[in-house]
Parts: structure tokens; sequence; C-alpha cells
């Protein structure tokens, strides 16, 4: 069974077209989850994860609770 694909902070700011600054942030409020850290402390994101908070944007579910409705770019 292969690894899951993660995302590093700035691809899924790319993703939302946000700063890599806000993707912390919205780590911090609790409003998505980093999977982990690497051995230099960079926080990622599973791909899967992040797909699903996607969908949900593009939904308008998740734009109530302040995240920005992604780029057109598809994932």
């Amino acid at each position: 069974m292969s690894e899951p694909k993660c995302l590093s902070t700035v691809d899924v700011a790319r993703k939302f077209g946000v700063s890599r600054n806000t993707v912390k942030r919205w780590a911090q409020e609790g409003r998505i989850q980093a999977a982990g850290q690497n051995a230099r402390g960079w926080r990622y994101y599973l791909f899967t994860d992040i797909e699903v908070l996607l969908a949900q944007c593009l939904s308008g579910g998740a734009s109530q609770d302040g995240l920005e409705k992604p780029q057109d770019e598809q994932l």
C-alpha cells in the first residue's frame, strides 16, 4: 500500500489562493488539521483532507467558517 499524498503549507495556500500565513492561521484556529510536521518542523496536510475541504468550499459549506473559495486550479 502506498503512502498517502501530502501537501505542504505552500501547496495548500496555492490551492485556495491565500498566503501560507493564512493556512497556518487556519490550522491554529482548528479550521484545518495538519497531518504532522517533518524533521524541519514544516507542517504537511493530507491530500484527501484538502480535497474534502475544497469540495466544501465549492459547495459553499466551508466559506461560512471563513475559508476562502479556491482558485480555478484543479487538485
